[in-house]
């Protein structure tokens, strides 16, 4: 029997809570669909037949993940490799903005949204939001519960912290302020999703976007603790729909990681008053969901994500003026975690 790891990381029993229903569509046509273990801790999830959500069930609570992303997440993440890991962080987010800023241009938000208020949910070192408000003229704030994140990204980057965890963001009763709202690989790690999808679909202007940008489970099983949902394209859109806001686009790919595949999933989303008109599922999605990170990994061994990944590194490369700006911050970085 594998020992269980306890630390101020680990789940207690107290900590978990379970549902009966889908927290994306409240339906109770569940299935169980298989899981994965954590420290000893075994991680169950569990499928909705309706909308194809998979979650994990039971999950740590809200307080839990804001405790682990606030107090430890981020320092365990630098005394890994100490200042060499925070300069992965800081080009990782730049090549983060240069796709979502490509994506924007595929929509049209220059034309429709000129000087934009941008806020960025789980904004780490708020380079992403710092870049894409550059590009499109505008002003970016953030979301990061973080305290090591947050002053990092407010006195190295230079990025505002508009709210310390969804919580704050949900009870906040401002309404219409932002014309983008950004969740880059974040909508995941939040265990009331559908919560934050309503708070920020009450903060958007009558033309703002929302972008999503999150593991595309079609290919890829992103089981782990800090992912108490993973997402499909159906899932996504019809959580988005509950919300109050409509799919516009919808996009698999693998950048920044792979020149080619679909390992990520992208959605840009607006406003709707009109109620959503509730769509089958693909006849596949639920085999789709079981065999395609089988498949993809028959069809692509090692040798083959190796050359796609140093494709990639050519087909992303980040501008010169981008990479020297990142170059510099680096260097303000200081060698040791930052005090407040």
């Amino acid at each position: 029997m594998k020992e269980t790891i306890l630390s101020a990381s680990t789940p207690l029993p107290s900590d978990l809570r379970r549902v009966d229903e889908c927290p994306g569509c409240q339906s109770s046509h569940l299935e169980p669909f298989g899981g994965t273990e954590y420290r000893g801790i075994p991680l169950k999830y569990e499928r909705c037949r309706e909308c194809n959500l998979l979650f994990m069930n039971p999950r740590p609570s809200q307080e839990w993940y804001n405790r682990l992303y606030r107090d430890e997440f981020w320092r365990s993440k630098r005394e890994k490799s100490d200042k060499g890991n925070a300069r992965k962080q800081l080009f990782k987010e730049a090549k983060f903005a240069a796709k979502i800023g490509d994506l924007l241009d595929a929509v049209g938000f220059a034309q429709s949204n000129p000087n934009p208020e941008i806020l960025e949910v789980g904004c780490a070192f708020g380079l992403i939001v710092r870049l894409v408000a550059e590009r499109f003229h505008g002003r970016g704030w953030g979301v990061e519960p973080s305290d090591e994140a947050k002053l990092v990204a407010e006195r190295i980057v230079g990025t505002p912290i508009y709210a310390r965890s969804m919580d704050e963001l949900i009870a906040n009763d401002k309404r219409e302020r932002f014309d983008l709202i950004i969740f880059s690989h974040v909508l995941e790690n939040i265990t009331n999703a559908p919560e934050a999808l309503h708070a920020a679909q009450r903060l958007l202007k009558a033309d703002g976007l929302i972008l999503i940008d999150t593991r595309n489970n079609y290919w890829f099983r992103s089981w782990h603790i800090h992912h108490p949902y993973c997402f499909t394209a159906p899932s996504l859109s019809k959580m988005l729909a509950r919300s109050g806001l409509q799919t516009i686009k919808t996009r698999t790919w693998s950048r920044p990681k792979m020149a080619y595949g679909g390992l990520y999933l992208s959605i840009v989303a607006q406003r709707r008053d009109a109620i959503p008109v509730w769509e089958p599922l693909p006849v596949m999605a639920s085999l789709h969901m079981r065999f395609g990170p089988s498949v993809y990994r028959l069809l692509t061994p090692w040798v083959v994500r190796y050359l796609n990944s140093q494709v990639a590194q050519h087909r992303w490369r980040l501008e010169e003026g981008v990479r020297r700006r990142v170059a510099e911050l680096v260097n303000l970085l200081p060698d040791t975690p930052i005090q407040s």
